[in-house]
């Protein structure tokens, strides 16, 4: 990867954003890691940080992370989303709305780093982002 890929994360459960700072800090390809916990401060960081990629939660207070989503793909059509969720009945919501993938919390080893590189990684040309 040529450049680290920054990210933000839009959870509103303390642990979860915690934990996913502390698993991505440890990649050598991502670089800053801000925090969201209700989709309006989403939007707004979105808007003044332009980030590579937003983790985002569905269920988010004050505006739902869907909307976020279909948000960021009107305004932001390269923006890379990543949607982690509870609720796997949201997949196809969750990619209609514009995410780019779709993860379920608590699923048995998601590579989520894996993942992260494999959506900044061009496989029909083999150049990164």
């Amino acid at each position: 990867m040529d450049r680290k890929i920054d990210v933000l994360i839009a959870e509103h459960q303390k642990d979860i954003r915690r934990g996913l700072r502390a698993l991505l800090c440890f990649s050598s390809f991502i670089g800053q890691i801000w925090e969201a916990t209700n989709g309006e401060s989403a939007i707004k960081l979105i808007n003044q940080l332009q980030p590579d990629l937003v983790i985002m939660s569905v269920k988010l207070p004050w505006i739902e992370g869907l909307s976020v989503t279909s948000w960021i793909r009107r305004n932001f059509p390269e923006m890379k989303i990543i949607i982690l969720t509870m609720y796997p009945n949201y997949e196809k919501e969750a990619l209609t709305a514009g995410a780019d993938l779709f993860l379920v919390k608590g699923e048995e080893d998601y590579p989520l780093q894996d993942e992260i590189l494999a959506l900044f990684h061009d496989k029909s040309t083999g150049k990164n982002h």
